[in-house]
């Protein structure tokens, strides 16, 4: 998992020259929006943990 979300900070950061002195507030964004968003099967990792529909409106109205 940690080199998922890193490569996925490596790619935005170089994407978005977002400065490396962020890297902390950045990969715990990344974390975030990656919990919340569907990989397998039809529900997020966080919908299976609590039962919860989901929303990520507020991660990605504006991005990192």
């Amino acid at each position: 998992m940690i080199g998922v979300l890193d490569k996925k900070v490596r790619a935005r950061r170089a994407r978005r020259r977002i400065p490396k002195c962020i890297w902390d507030f950045h990969i715990i964004w990344e974390a975030q929006v990656y919990t919340r968003t569907v990989h397998k099967g039809n529900s997020t990792p966080l919908e299976d943990l609590t039962g919860d529909a989901i929303d990520i409106s507020e991660w990605t109205e504006f991005e990192f």
